[in-house]
C-alpha cells in the first residue's frame, strides 16, 4: 500500500489452534521477521485478545513452534499475534510472504 508497513499479524478467523513453524516476510532477500523460526521461545512475538493463550512449545528432540490458539475470530486491531518488523517496509517494496504451519483439527482442550 502507500504507507508501508512495520509489523506481521497473524490470526485465525475463528476459533481453533494451529502450529506455526516459519513465518518470513522477505525482501531483497532480507526476512524482516524477527525470531521467524521461535528459537529464542516467544520473543518479539504478542499475543492478545481471542489469541491470548497463544505461546511457544519447544518440545524435546524437535523444533520450536508457535501454538496459536484462538478462542474466537481473529481481527486487526487487538485479537491476533503480532511481532513488529526488524525494519520499516518501504511502501511499493515487492515481498515474499512464506509460512509453514499445521491446522490441528480437532482443536485441542488443553487450552
Amino acid at each position: 500500500g502507500g504507507t508501508g508497513a512495520d509489523v506481521l499479524q497473524v490470526l485465525l478467523t475463528g476459533p481453533g489452534e494451529c502450529l506455526v513453524e516459519s513465518l518470513e516476510v522477505l525482501a531483497d532477500k532480507v526476512n524482516y521477521v524477527p525470531n521467524p523460526f521461535f528459537a529464542n521461545g516467544g520473543q518479539a512475538w504478542r499475543a492478545e485478545g481471542t489469541h491470548a493463550l497463544s505461546g511457544v512449545d519447544c518440545p524435546a528432540g524437535g523444533p520450536c513452534v508457535f501454538h496459536l490458539r484462538a478462542a474466537g475470530a481473529g481481527d486487526s486491531g487487538i485479537n491476533n499475534v503480532w511481532t513488529a518488523f526488524t525494519k520499516f517496509l518501504n511502501p511499493g517494496t515487492t515481498v515474499t510472504l512464506r509460512a509453514r504451519a499445521r491446522w490441528l483439527c480437532p482443536p485441542s482442550s488443553s487450552s
